[in-house]
C-alpha cells in the first residue's frame, strides 16, 4: 500500500528560507548557487496546465492542474539529485515514453524535468542516506491516517523515505521562499508527484466499452 512521505516539520530536514543575503522576493527557490525565479515558475506551471488541459480535452478526461509549488518541488528536486549523482557517482536515465503520449506534452518542459527527477530519486542508492527511528517515527506520525498500516507494516518505506530526502538535502544547500514552505519531498516510487498524477489524468485512454 502506497503512502505520501513527508518530510515532516518535526524531522531535522536542514531547509533553510529566505533570509538576509537570499531575501529576494522575486527568487522562489535556491540550491547553492542556481536559482529559480518566480516568474520561471509562473512560466512552467502555465505551459504545463495549458498541455495537458489541451491533451485531456482530445481524450475526454479530467485534468488536476498543478500550482506553483510543485514546479517548485520539482526543479529542487532534480537540482539537488543532480548534485549528488555528481557528487557520488551515480547515473540515472528517464524511461522512454510510449508512443501514445501527446508530443506536446512529452515535449513540456517541466514534464521532461520530472520524468529526470523520478528516474533520479529512483537511482539514489539507499546507503547514501541515513534514518534513525526518530525521524521513521515523526514521519509516520505525520503521514498516518484510518487506513494507514501498522508502523511495523511500512516501516522500510518510511525509512527509504528518509534516506532518500536525508541523502538529497546533503547534497547542497536549498533555500526557499517562505510561500513555499510547504514543499516537501517524497521517496520514491511510493508516492508519485502531483505532476505525475496530473500526466497521467490527461494522457489516459479511455477504455473501450
Amino acid at each position: 500500500m502506497r503512502i505520501r512521505l513527508v518530510a515532516a516539520a518535526g524531522l531535522a530536514l536542514g531547509l533553510v528560507f529566505l533570509t538576509s543575503c537570499r531575501s529576494d522576493p522575486k527568487i522562489a527557490a535556491y540550491v547553492g548557487d542556481a536559482s529559480l525565479s518566480e516568474a520561471e515558475v509562473t512560466t512552467l506551471v502555465n505551459d504545463y496546465n495549458t498541455t495537458v488541459e489541451a491533451a485531456a480535452a482530445q481524450t475526454g478526461r479530467p485534468v488536476t492542474k498543478i500550482q506553483n509549488r510543485d514546479a517548485v518541488y520539482v526543479w529542487t528536486g532534480l537540482e539537488l539529485c543532480r548534485r549528488l549523482s555528481e557528487q557520488k557517482g551515480f547515473s540515472f536515465q528517464a524511461t522512454p515514453l510510449p508512443d501514445e503520449v501527446p508530443a506536446a506534452i512529452k515535449n513540456n518542459p517541466l514534464f521532461g524535468m520530472n520524468q529526470q527527477l523520478e528516474a533520479c530519486f529512483a537511482a539514489i542508492p539507499p546507503e547514501l542516506g541515513t534514518s534513525t527511528d526518530a525521524e521513521t517515527q515523526a514521519l509516520y506520525s505525520r503521514v498516518s491516517g484510518p487506513n494507514t498500516p501498522p508502523y511495523e507494516q511500512v516501516l522500510p518505506q518510511l525509512q527509504a523515505g528518509v534516506r532518500v530526502h536525508n541523502a538529497l538535502l546533503s547534497a547542497d544547500k536549498l533555500t526557499l521562499n517562505p510561500r513555499y514552505s510547504d514543499v516537501n519531498f517524497v521517496g520514491l516510487p511510493l508516492a508519485p508527484s502531483v505532476v505525475t498524477e496530473a500526466q497521467r489524468q490527461a494522457t489516459e485512454t479511455p477504455s473501450e466499452p
